[in-house]
């Protein structure tokens, strides 16, 4: 065999080896730039993922600070307590389903502040330690409807007015929850919900 035709053969077999080479080291660095992209994705999704859930955990902040504001709202003056027993009753019940929505809602908070910071148990104890205050009140608030409605008829008109009494002091432990928490919420979540419920009140 000619020289020529054994250099031509090795310089075929080379140059093979090259490409191939070549082709390993393109092929290693795509799997690599993939892996690396797949990864960038998963961090990104991770980080829209956490923005979503404080967006809703705001949405919540302003809905339940919202429902406490309709119940402080919800009106039982002396007059009623006095000569509308049926009516007086009935704001109670209102009273009542706001308080069990109230409830509802901070439950479904806490879940999601759970969920966004598996660290947030300080937070959370703070919360529920300021809606005790506000179903502590509202415990007293229900014996003294009950009083009202089982013996308005034998009671002096003094008596009656204790139910409105008892409504003034739970809207004071509603208005110091709402700025309790929406205080919360401007320092863990950076939003104020007083803003959004303006606006409400504004339209």
């Amino acid at each position: 065999m000619s020289e020529e035709i054994i250099a031509a053969i090795l310089g075929s077999v080379l140059s093979g080896l090259i490409t191939m080479i070549v082709t390993l080291l393109v092929l290693k660095n795509e799997f690599k730039n993939q892996k690396e992209l797949a990864k960038h994705n998963v961090d990104l999704t991770k980080k829209e993922k956490h923005e979503d859930l404080r967006k809703e955990i705001i949405n919540n902040f302003d809905m339940h600070l919202y429902t406490v504001q309709k119940i402080d709202n919800i009106e039982l003056n002396e007059g009623k307590a006095i000569y509308g027993k049926d009516e007086s009753i009935e704001i109670y019940y209102e009273v009542k389903k706001e308080m069990v929505q109230l409830e509802n809602q901070l439950k479904e908070l806490i879940g999601l502040i759970r969920t966004y910071d598996h660290d947030s148990i300080d937070l959370i104890q703070k919360m529920l330690a300021e809606f005790s205050k506000v179903d502590h009140q509202f415990i007293k608030f229900r014996k003294v409807i009950n009083m009202y409605n089982n013996k308005y008829n034998s009671m002096q008109d003094d008596e009656k007015v204790n139910i409105a009494y008892s409504k003034t002091k739970l809207d004071g432990r509603l208005s110091n929850y709402l700025k309790a928490i929406n205080d919360f919420n401007i320092k863990y979540f950076d939003n104020d919900s007083t803003k959004f419920l303006n606006e409400i009140k504004q339209n």
